[in-house]
């Protein structure tokens, strides 16, 4: 039997080029990041490792495919301008991140950020000084797929507190440390550095304890977010001997990854066809087997028989002589054992 080696090595070649598609970056969509690092303030206390960890997340970002606009000490009109921006850049992502570090708080349920130049001299300035998050988070719903918000703004302000001691003791402003909790959305991670209305440490060397933690998971290929988060808190709440545990809250409708997609199934090798085992040819007859041989195909042969010599027109199953092909078929099997002709 022949076999043709054209269509193997086809097949051989579409399995290939299958785990060259699997294995190729799984981010070939669009994603979009604005990150900000808020550390040189002016009229609060200066933080040391915002711009640091604002610089890494954003390199650790680009690795995995992120197209990332990068804000560091901003004041209020750049921080505008930088959601300005990411908002256009935004639009139809298939993934759409912010993350920030720096000083923030919540005032009457909200959630603000603090511009480098922010100064807080009564109440009424909030709205005018401070960033809103409500603001990214409208710019982020212009993403088609995936909104991830990152805030490690939990930090103590000494500002915040300030104001908190301006305000009539029989009244309440509404200001509090930490941040509140954001009401989700459908398709959105809200990662926070540590507990809605707690206060998250600066940490003591380049990055913040959650950073630091996130930027040692993103980069893990086949790691879906979920699971990335969890270690993230995880390894922060041990790296703060259990003083911080971030929160993280989910609202996706699929999976995501930053760093390639989930393990793929080792591919299968092809199935190539196999070869009919080979029947040795059989030993010359002798002219006595011979003889015998041709007498049972003169006496029995079938007409299908496709292997039947030449000249041996066959016998109709029905023309055939019982007794006759019998005495004549068994001669030829004694003679010729090896004939599987003479044997069918």
């Amino acid at each position: 039997m022949r076999f043709s080696l054209r269509p193997m090595l086809a097949g051989l070649a579409f399995v290939l080029v299958g785990c060259t598609a699997l294995s190729a970056p799984a981010w070939a969509d669009k994603r979009i990041a604005l990150v900000i690092g808020n550390s040189a303030y002016r009229n609060t206390v200066p933080l040391p490792n915002p711009r640091n960890d604002a610089t890494d997340v954003a390199k650790a970002l680009k690795a995995v495919g992120f197209t990332v606009v990068e804000g560091y000490d901003l004041d209020k009109r750049g921080m505008d301008d930088a959601f300005r921006r990411f908002a256009n850049e935004a639009d139809g992502a298939d993934a759409a991140l912010f993350y920030y570090g720096g000083h923030g708080f919540q005032f009457q349920g909200s959630n603000y950020l603090m511009p480098v130049d922010a100064k807080l001299t009564g109440v009424g300035d909030v709205n005018y000084e401070m960033a809103r998050v409500d603001d990214i988070l409208n710019d982020l719903q212009r993403a088609n797929g995936v909104r991830i918000v990152m805030l490690d703004a939990c930090r103590d302000n000494p500002l915040a507190q300030q104001l908190l001691s301006k305000a009539s003791p029989t009244r309440s402003i509404g200001i509090s440390r930490g941040l509140a909790r954001i009401q989700q959305t459908a398709g959105s991670v809200i990662a926070y550095s540590t507990q809605p209305g707690a206060v998250a440490a600066d940490g003591g060397g380049r990055n913040s304890p959650f950073a630091a933690a996130f930027l040692g998971e993103v980069g893990k290929p086949g790691v879906e977010i979920g699971a990335l988060f969890r270690r993230v808190a995880a390894n922060v709440y041990k790296a703060t001997n259990e003083r911080q545990l971030p929160e993280v809250t989910f609202s996706l409708l699929g999976d995501f990854y930053f760093a390639g997609g989930a393990a793929a199934p080792t591919p299968l090798p092809p199935v190539l066809p196999t070869p009919a085992p080979q029947t040795p040819a059989p030993a010359p007859l002798d002219a006595a087997a011979q003889a015998a041989v041709e007498g049972c195909d003169k006496m029995a042969a079938s007409p299908q028989d496709m292997d039947r010599p030449s000249g041996v027109p066959g016998v109709e199953f029905n023309r055939i002589q019982p007794r006759l092909a019998v005495e004549a078929c068994r001669a030829a099997l004694a003679a010729a054992p090896a004939d599987r002709r003479v044997q069918f």
